[in-house]
């Protein structure tokens, strides 16, 4: 009975060590492609360190994650990982001024919109018309706005989804919505329209899918670990501009 105990024991020893180094290798090669600039391969591999019970609370895959989204104009999700990176007893202090700058730069340009489906509109699935009313000054919001707005009339999406916009007028769907530090976040109920027969596939959320993940966050410091399932922030789902896009927020 005692050789079947120490068996069992060292099999579950065995596989912790495997799952050590899986997530070790993902999170260092995900760290090497950022290193490398190749920012959609990197989001991947930390994600898959993430994923990983040591993952959760790996203030150097958090801290990572953040930057690739951030660098990706994914903004949501580079908050998300911000509040999370907190609540972790590590990291440097440089480290954690540079998520804090971040953060703020976020929070100080720009604003998101949630959509949700209007009472009326009959589609899960379709486009929608983004049309920017403010003249831009800085050219990667500029480039930034104009590519969202060719994306979503394009590509389809599902209802609800946060769009993260920098602070300014659009018309959204035919509405008018103004987005400022004064009227913070904004909830549009819209019509989506029919997508085009040649459409691509499905504008997903970043990490949306069976096999992430599994925490809410509201602020920082409140994290509740809640199963693996869709994605961070229940809806808080960004689109993903191609990588050409930088980050560089300031008027």
């Amino acid at each position: 009975m005692l050789s079947v105990t120490a068996l069992l024991s060292g099999s579950a020893l065995a596989q912790d060590g495997d799952n050590d180094n899986s997530f070790v290798t993902a999170r260092e090669q995900g760290v090497l492609y950022w290193k490398k600039k190749r920012y959609r391969v990197a989001k991947r591999s930390l994600l898959e360190a993430v994923n990983s019970p040591r993952g959760k609370r790996d203030f150097k895959t958090l801290y990572y994650l953040a930057l690739v989204h951030h660098k990706l104009l994914q903004f949501g999700p580079t908050l998300t990982y911000i509040d999370l990176a907190t609540t972790v007893d590590a990291g440097s202090p440089r480290r954690k001024a540079s998520l804090k700058a971040i953060q703020e730069d976020i929070n100080d340009n720009y604003s998101f919109i949630k959509l949700v489906s209007a009472p009326e509109n009959q589609l899960e699935l379709g486009t929608f018309k983004l049309k920017p009313l403010t003249t831009f000054l800085n050219k990667q919001k500029r480039r930034y706005v104009e590519h969202l707005r060719e994306l979503h009339e394009t590509r389809p999406i599902r209802l609800p989804k946060r769009l993260y916009l920098p602070y300014g007028s659009y018309n959204v769907s035919g509405l008018h919505v103004d987005l400022s530090p004064q009227t913070g976040n904004t909830e549009l109920g819209i019509f989506l329209d029919e997508a085009p027969a040649d459409t691509q596939a499905v504008v997903q959320s970043p990490g949306e899918g069976s096999s992430n993940v599994w925490w809410i966050v509201g602020s920082v410091g409140a994290t509740a670990v809640v199963g693996i399932a869709t994605f961070l922030i229940l809806s808080n789902a960004d689109v993903e501009p191609s990588d050409e896009f930088r980050i560089s927020v300031r008027n």
